[in-house]
């Protein structure tokens, strides 16, 4: 028999996890600090293992054909998929799917909500930002989905579809996903409002813990109010929100936030918008921002709950200068050690070598170090 015929299916299938699985891909809906931006339309760099493993043989076929399934991109021509999942019931395989928003024209949608109605086990959902200008057809209303198992939903907002409500309304899917831990929402809400079917009763995600914003706005920001949001603990500002509306964000869900994370974004460094954000929130326990795209937070009064701090070092290249550099990093670093006292680690993430051994620096190293702060760099970014 072959070396490889020995090993237990239990142990091959931890294999194959582990080779189909890319930490580029958002399946997660646990929260994990500095992820990519999500909603970006990108291939599977795991797809070539996939698609190889069924041919070694048939064992590694039996055992890997649901590894070719787990991570789905509905396209236009779908009824194909749709035969081969009535038939065999590959659907149950499905994780993950990509819906772009030209699979869910109106008059031709049929298939891809069959398709989506047999993933029983369907987790994350990502309905991607056109990357191109498309001639889409949103004359009618959409149809329906029943309640899904979806944990994690990636959401990039069309006004068009929107207006059509069912699979093209983020009201609508938010609505059919009762157990959502992870929400991420970009662009930019047209003049009417998101489409909330029914009106009447407010929207509650009772298990949704992380909330991350892209390029939203003040009106969007201010629906987001009226959701009930009892378990919310953590929000990711991918960008600061267009006409405002942040203040009454924190206003309503700043007592529960518990981790708050600034991202890559030029316009973090030309407001101080960490400031206000740690007054409103005085629960938090851990804050993550990208070092070089934050202005130093002008902290009046000391924050006395956050105990870990997370800096990512990706080069801003509005800092070119090395004076600049050198100021900016001072200051940042005068705020750790002066204005969180109860701080106990700092995470360091990216590339930190030319940083570490900054002249400038070597003072408020050593006084982190004797107050007994721990700072570890994160392996793996």
């Amino acid at each position: 028999m072959p070396d490889h015929q020995m090993f237990p299916p239990e142990i091959w299938l931890e294999v194959f996890r582990w080779a189909t699985t890319s930490c580029n891909l958002s399946i997660t809906p646990e929260y994990v600090p500095f992820q990519p931006t999500p909603n970006v339309y990108m291939s599977d760099p795991t797809a070539p293992v996939k698609s190889v493993l069924p041919l070694v043989c048939r064992r590694w076929k039996s055992l890997s054909t649901e590894f070719l399934y787990q991570d789905l991109r509905l396209l236009r021509d779908t009824d194909a998929l749709k035969n081969a999942f009535d038939q065999e019931g590959k659907g149950r395989w499905v994780r993950r799917v990509v819906l772009p928003y030209s699979s869910t024209v109106t008059r031709s949608s049929q298939a891809v909500l069959q398709i989506l109605r047999s993933c029983t086990n369907l987790e994350t959902l990502v309905r991607p930002r056109l990357t191109m200008p498309d001639d889409l057809d949103f004359q009618f209303d959409a149809e329906y989905l029943p309640p899904l198992s979806l944990r994690r939903l990636d959401w990039w907002l069309h006004n068009e579809a929107e207006r059509t409500g069912g699979i093209n309304s983020l009201g609508s899917v938010l609505r059919s996903a009762p157990n959502l831990q992870y929400l991420s929402v970009g662009g930019v809400v047209g003049r009417k409002r998101i489409r909330m079917d029914p009106e009447s009763e407010p929207l509650c995600l009772p298990e949704l813990q992380t909330l991350r914003l892209h390029a939203g706005n003040g009106l969007f920001l201010r629906q987001i109010r009226s959701w009930a949001l009892p378990a919310l603990s953590t929000v990711i500002l991918d960008s600061p929100m267009i006409g405002g509306g942040l203040d009454g964000i924190w206003e309503v869900l700043g007592s529960q936030i518990q981790v708050i994370e600034f991202g890559r974004h030029v316009q973090f460094m030309l407001n101080d918008f960490l400031a206000p954000c740690l007054l409103a929130c005085p629960s938090l326990t851990e804050l993550n921002y990208y070092l070089f795209f934050t202005a130093p937070p002008d902290i009046r009064d000391p924050h006395t709950s956050i105990v870990t701090i997370g800096l990512h070092a990706a080069v801003n290249m509005l800092l070119e200068d090395e004076g600049k550099v050198g100021s900016h990093l001072e200051q940042q670093f005068e705020r750790l050690k002066s204005s969180f006292p109860a701080l106990q680690r700092i995470n360091l993430h990216g590339e930190w070598r030319g940083i570490i051994s900054h002249p400038r620096l070597a003072s408020v190293w050593q006084s982190l170090y004797d107050r007994g702060t721990v700072i570890q760099h994160i392996s793996g970014h």
